[in-house]
């Protein structure tokens, strides 16, 4: 009889979104909407310079910066490479 081996991403299950934890609904309705252009963008094969710059402004809405790029809502982890050069100046 064969074995089925099965893997599952537990993470999401345990983590519920911060802006989803204000007292009044839509409070911070910027800061989901922001998450979810910036995804958009992510998922574009090619980044033009439009992007990059619409990117960084998503980013700073979402207090994303260097150089943990973890802010109180949203946090990017690195994975492979770099997304942002930063330089040492």
């Amino acid at each position: 009889m064969p074995i089925r081996i099965a893997a599952f991403n537990v993470e999401n299950l345990f983590d519920r979104a911060r802006a989803l934890n204000a007292e009044t609904p839509g409070a911070h309705q910027d800061v989901l909407d922001a998450y979810a252009e910036l995804n958009q963008l992510f998922e574009r094969e090619t980044y033009h310079a439009s992007a990059k710059r619409r990117m960084l402004a998503l980013m700073e809405v979402l207090a994303l910066r260097p150089p943990r790029f973890a802010g109180p809502f949203a946090l990017i982890r690195r994975i492979r490479g770099k997304l942002v050069h930063t330089p040492r100046g």
